[in-house]
């Protein structure tokens, strides 16, 4: 411990920390704007949001600091904007118990592809299926 704490104060810069604070204010500040509308478009509580918010926070938090820590590298965790926009137009529509059980069920099928290291030859089976639809786009649009 004392040797990361060493370590730490020896990379350690004035821009490198002003470096970081940008960039977490403006990957945490999109999405957070885009959640208070999914959040009104559910209509759940002020005491909901400032848990879901809380949560989010010390998570990407811990999550960062952890992986920065292990891999020497600066890491960025945060929740997903696009995922959180999806919201706002299905919420209306939707239950917050299926909105939950849709995040948690992806949350689970992203850790075993993650764990299991399948997700190069998912890639590639996309590829292989998803090029024969790219290629009449491409043939009309650019005459190839």
């Amino acid at each position: 411990m004392k040797n990361l704490i060493k370590q730490l104060q020896k990379d350690w810069s004035i821009s490198a920390t002003v470096a970081g604070f940008l960039a977490v204010l403006i990957s945490y500040s999109g999405p957070l704007i885009i959640f208070f509308q999914a959040a009104q478009q559910a209509e759940v509580s002020v005491a909901m949001m400032a848990s879901w918010i809380w949560g989010v926070s010390i998570g990407a938090a811990v999550a960062g600091i952890y992986l920065s820590i292990k891999f020497k590298v600066p890491v960025i965790t945060a929740w997903s904007a696009p995922g959180t926009a999806l919201l706002v137009t299905l919420f209306p529509s939707i239950t917050l118990n299926e909105a939950i059980g849709a995040y948690i069920t992806t949350a689970v099928v992203i850790f075993i592809i993650g764990v299991t290291g399948s997700y190069g030859q998912i890639w590639c089976m996309g590829i292989r299926r998803f090029s024969c639809l790219i290629a009449p786009l491409l043939v009309r649009r650019l005459g190839i």
